[in-house]
């Protein structure tokens, strides 16, 4: 019994990261939900060092079902967007952020934006990058 239990756990825990790459939010859960099924089942069958282990692998998988259950809607399929070619990652602008405020912002520089300022520049960047703001349409800067 503990054997196919684990074996079973096992089986599911590479899936979730392709259902959760391909949107599937909700199958996710009902997997994360087997897993706990399957771990809930072994507990009693091992040492208390063990079964402090699983509890808290438990606890984690009860925390992921309801992290997923809150953010369903926020939730990105990334695969579909790779198909259609779309970016997957903000790593990019972020990465651009951080260089633009920190080359302003360091401490060793004599002019420095107010936190405020520093804000705007990539808000504004990013209106310019994703086409709201063009030239001649400068009502966006107030």
């Amino acid at each position: 019994m503990k054997f196919s239990c684990l074996t079973s756990a096992y089986f599911h825990v590479p899936r979730l990261r392709h259902l959760l790459w391909s949107g599937y939010v909700r199958e996710t859960r009902d997997a994360l939900k087997q897993i706990g099924y399957f771990i809930h089942g072994v507990i009693s069958e091992h040492s208390r060092a063990i079964n402090a282990k699983m509890k808290r692998f438990l606890q984690l998988i009860e925390e992921f079902r309801t992290y997923l259950s809150l953010n369903q809607r926020s939730m990105i399929d990334y695969c579909r967007r790779y198909w259609k070619g779309l970016p997957i990652s903000s790593s990019r602008a972020e990465s651009t952020v951080n260089v633009l405020v920190n080359a302003r912002m360091n401490k060793l520089r004599r002019m420095r934006w107010s936190p405020r300022g520093a804000q705007r520049v990539p808000q504004v960047r990013a209106a310019v990058i994703d086409g709201r703001l063009r030239a001649g349409s400068l009502d966006l800067a107030a």
